[in-house]
């Protein structure tokens, strides 16, 4: 898992209140802008996400959703097409825009679990970035989402989200300027957030 992603083990939430939000964002869709485009490298593989602006994330649920966490944190929804084979990247600094540093992920769409595709996370094992068509990438780990637990990701390391099945997929994010590390450190100590 480490240094790509921690299962948030025994963080209490209530799962209706995961499934309006995924319920909220199917009946919304409409509001989601396209962050990316369709282009495809020559392997086929393209990023077609879609982000929630701010002004429409239902922020009620949100902060119930995370209200046992210890730190500021930042709401984000983003979603994924039907049959996308996302791009393996590294999450982009954007200033003006919430921090990408490492998140914590909880899918919310669709509602059954089993239905959702992993993150998978890759080192780069030949050639460069910028020749992206010609580059060799290696497998290392992949989170998986059926076992209905949320989880820290490492958005520093290459990673890529995959959704090959017929539904859209979306995923409600908590962003923090915090390392993958400082989120681990403070997951190890009991500081991210209340148990009981």
């Amino acid at each position: 898992m480490q240094p790509y992603f921690q299962y948030l083990e025994n963080y209490q939430y209530d799962k209706g209140v995961n499934d309006q939000i995924g319920q909220y964002c199917f009946d919304n869709f409409d509001k989601f802008e396209r962050s990316s485009s369709r282009l495809t490298n020559k392997y086929g593989r393209y990023d077609y996400n879609y982000f929630l602006p701010a002004q429409y994330i239902p922020t009620e649920l949100m902060n119930e959703l995370g209200k046992h966490f210890k730190i500021d944190l930042t709401h984000e929804i983003l979603g994924q097409d039907p049959f996308t084979d996302g791009k393996i990247h590294q999450d982009r600094i954007v200033p003006g825009l919430p921090p990408r540093i490492s998140l914590i992920m909880f899918p919310v769409w669709p509602l059954n679990r089993d239905n959702i595709d992993p993150t998978n996370f890759y080192t780069l094992e030949k050639g460069s970035y910028q020749e992206y068509d010609d580059a060799v990438w290696k497998k290392r780990a992949s989170v998986d989402w059926s076992l209905g637990k949320p989880a820290i990701l490492n958005l520093q390391e290459y990673h890529s989200a995959i959704n090959l099945r017929s539904a859209k997929r979306f995923g409600a994010q908590f962003t923090t300027d915090k390392t993958f590390d400082e989120m681990v450190e403070l997951y190890n100590n009991g500081e991210l957030y209340a148990t009981s």
